[in-house]
C-alpha cells in the first residue's frame, strides 16, 4: 500500500481532528451564512462524541443541512441524504480515489473522512460542476473513460491540479492523478484530457499570463 503524500497524488488525508489553518486558502465561514465565493476549507469546531450531530456546509455552491452520527463517514451522507451516486466506494481504504471530492478546494477521500468536519466546509462533488466544466468537456472529447466508474474523482482531481497549476507539465499531471486508479487502463488518453482541459483560458488572455486562469463554467 501507498504510504507516502507523493504516492498518493494530491489526494490529502482527510483529517483526524478538526483541521487548523494552513495558509491563505484555508479561510472558515461560519455555517449557514456560505457561498460559493466565500466557503473555503473547514477547521472550526466540531464537538462529538457520540449520537448525532447537525452539520451545516455548502454543497456544489448551496447550503446544505443534515443530521449525522458522529462516526459517519462524509461518502455514506452525501450518498444516502443528497442522493450524490457520482460518490462511490471502491477501497473503502483511501487508496482507489473514486471517492475523491473536494472540501474547500482540496481531492479528499470522503470514505476515510468523518462527516462532522465538513461543518462549514465548501463541499464539491462532479454534480456541481454542471455537466460543462472545461474538464468535463476534455474528458469527453478524449474520450478518456471506458466503464467510467472512476471518471469522477478523476475529473475533480484535475480540476483541483489545473486550479492551482494550469499549465502543469505529464510529471505533474501523473503525480497528480497518483492517487486515482483506473481499473480499464485509461491513463494516457486522461492525460491527454487534462493537457486538452488547459486550452480552456479567459478570451484574450495570454497562455503565458498570470492571469490566464482557466475558465470554469458552473
Amino acid at each position: 500500500m501507498r504510504s507516502t503524500a507523493a504516492a498518493r497524488g494530491r489526494r490529502r488525508d482527510p483529517p483526524r481532528s478538526p483541521p487548523p489553518r494552513v495558509g491563505s486558502r484555508t479561510t472558515h465561514v461560519p455555517a449557514p451564512s456560505l457561498s460559493p465565493e466565500s466557503a473555503r476549507v473547514c477547521h472550526g469546531p466540531c464537538r462529538f462524541g457520540g449520537g448525532t450531530v447537525t452539520i451545516r456546509f455548502a454543497l456544489n455552491g448551496a447550503p446544505a443541512e443534515a443530521e449525522v452520527r458522529a462516526d459517519e463517514m462524509l461518502l455514506d451522507v452525501l450518498r444516502r441524504d443528497f442522493g450524490l451516486a457520482s460518490v462511490r466506494e471502491t477501497c473503502g481504504i483511501g487508496v482507489c480515489g473514486t471517492c475523491t471530492v473536494l472540501v474547500g478546494g482540496e481531492p479528499i477521500s470522503s470514505c476515510l473522512l468523518l462527516a462532522p468536519l465538513v461543518d462549514g466546509c465548501e463541499v464539491t462533488t462532479v454534480e456541481g460542476l454542471g455537466g460543462e466544466h472545461p474538464v468535463q468537456r476534455a474528458f469527453s472529447e478524449a474520450h478518456a473513460f471506458q466503464c467510467g466508474y472512476c471518471t469522477p474523482g478523476m475529473i475533480l482531481t484535475a480540476k483541483a491540479l489545473l486550479d492551482e497549476s494550469p499549465s502543469p507539465t505529464d510529471g505533474e499531471i501523473r503525480l497528480a492523478l497518483a492517487g486515482n486508479l483506473c481499473r480499464c487502463g485509461c491513463y494516457l488518453k486522461i492525460i491527454e484530457a487534462v493537457k486538452a482541459a488547459t486550452s480552456y483560458r479567459s478570451p484574450g488572455v495570454s497562455p503565458d499570463s498570470p492571469d490566464g486562469a482557466l475558465t470554469w463554467r458552473p
